[in-house]
């Protein structure tokens, strides 16, 4: 009975040990006042499948916009929006005194960070399965997303915090639909995309920052007013 006992007690001493082991990775609550270490802002995307997410398509807009196809157009243009979304999102939060910067998906986040994903979800009139960077329509350009704000709790677990919807609409982009060579650059669409991206990061940001001020990690002066599409 004796031996027993000693095995006994000798097993509930390894569990222990076993058990301190599996606990050593850090850990963060994201309980109020506790301010995050850091803020990984990740480029948003769009379906796998449509021109966007297509890199030769994407190249050959950049380099050729003039004689491109239509969907290079398209695929270059939401590059940049993609691009300037995730570059004014670590501009913004970074003024609000917290600590931002571009995420790698390949690389894990350390614990007690913070994480900005986002999707691009404006559906294509052909398929609504398909989500767009930018809808391009007759009257109008339009970008929606959906914002994922995460906190990691460990590098493998990861907290829904907040989800944000915005919405971005500016005037049409007409030669990026048009079949054959065009006059049009880049540069011609640059109203417009400043209007996009501007909304739609104004948009996020009033959201996030009203949330970074309930928990206490910046001041209410720092909240972000948001701006949306002039009727």
């Amino acid at each position: 009975m004796k031996g027993f006992q000693v095995r006994a007690w000798m097993l509930a001493i390894v569990a222990m040990v076993a058990s301190a082991a599996c606990s050593t990775q850090p850990t963060y609550d994201f309980s109020r006042a506790r301010r995050p270490s850091l803020v990984l802002v990740y480029d948003f995307r769009a379906s796998p499948a449509s021109p966007f997410e297509d890199q030769k398509l994407i190249a050959q807009g950049t380099k050729n916009f003039g004689s491109a196809s239509p969907q290079a157009r398209q695929a270059a243009l939401g590059e940049i929006v993609r691009t300037e979304i995730r570059d004014k999102l670590i501009t913004g939060i970074n003024a609000m005194g917290m600590t931002a910067q571009a995420g790698d998906p390949s690389e894990p986040a350390p614990a007690g960070a913070v994480l900005i994903r986002g999707d691009f979800s404006s559906g294509s009139p052909d398929n609504r399965l398909v989500r767009n960077i930018i809808l391009f329509s007759k009257n109008r350009s339009t970008v929606d997303t959906d914002v994922y704000v995460l906190g990691a709790v460990t590098q493998d677990n990861l907290r829904a915090l907040l989800h944000v919807l915005t919405n971005a609409e500016t005037k049409p982009m007409p030669a990026v639909t048009k079949k054959g060579e065009t006059s049009a650059t880049l540069d011609t669409y640059r109203p417009q995309i400043d209007e996009l991206v501007n909304q739609t990061t104004n948009q996020a940001l009033a959201s996030i920052s009203t949330y970074f001020a309930n928990q206490g990690w910046i001041s209410r002066s720092q909240v972000v007013f948001p701006s949306f599409a002039s009727r």
